[in-house]
């Protein structure tokens, strides 16, 4: 070996003696940062940013979905009235559920996955009048709901809807009626909800001629795309 070599790794062992010398016991508390700053979680939570749906807390460093709305949809044209007591008759025209005095239909709605567990649903349904007549159909509804594995209860009591969109006594003006909210509580995905709803024969319901439905539904609340896992949430 020549001594140039020699002499080259020499110097080159020295350096790198000093270097471990000289960064023995060094930290990110006595070398200064420089242009190249050091990884804090605080600095890298800070670079992102969310918007509506999405939930970002800087702090913490967790993205969310922010709670929205959606309908479970009852179409008057998916609404099969044949199996009711007093079914009401189908306008071969549009598809809706025509309603005189005393006519009932039931329905089903399996609760879908993206509904945050637990919070109330909004029930209502949209209708019109088919005359100029004044006066208001007295909508009521009964319900029973049940999760997957359970029995399913009896019905609850009758309720009275209240306008939410009022009428004005004009024929095909798209209405809606409002019910009061379901409680949710220990409800999960996947459970079952059988709503009964009725036009009353008598003296609450001021209509004299028929009410047309045009949709019930359900304004439930979203947290999720879906779920997780097949059956749980």
């Amino acid at each position: 070996m020549n001594n140039g070599g020699r002499d080259a790794t020499l110097v080159g062992m020295i350096s790198q003696a000093k270097a471990n010398a000289l960064l023995s016991g060094s930290t990110t508390s006595n070398v200064p940062e420089g242009t190249n700053l050091y990884f804090t979680s605080a600095r890298a939570r800070s670079v992102i940013s969310a918007d509506y749906p999405i939930m970002y807390d800087q702090s913490t460093g967790v993205i969310d979905l922010d709670t929205m709305w959606d309908d479970m949809k009852a179409p008057a044209s998916a609404i099969n009235p044949a199996g009711s007591l007093a079914p009401p008759t189908v306008d071969n025209s549009d598809g809706s559920l025509v309603f005189a005095k005393g006519k009932v239909v039931s329905l089903w709605l399996q609760l879908p996955h993206a509904w945050k567990e637990g919070t109330e649903l909004r029930p209502h349904l949209h209708w019109t009048k088919t005359t100029t007549g004044v006066g208001l159909p007295n909508w009521q509804m009964k319900y029973k709901w049940a999760n997957a594995g359970d029995v399913l209860p009896a019905f609850s009591s009758l309720v009275s809807g209240i306008e939410g969109i009022t009428n004005n006594n004009i024929v095909n003006k798209h209405s809606l009626f409002k019910f009061p909210p379901l409680d949710a509580t220990g409800k999960l995905i996947s459970s079952m909800l059988c709503v009964v709803l009725q036009r009353t024969d008598d003296a609450n319901d001021t209509y004299a001629d028929s009410a047309k439905l045009l949709e019930f539904d359900i304004h439930y609340q979203i947290d999720s795309t879906g779920s997780r896992q097949e059956y749980i949430k």
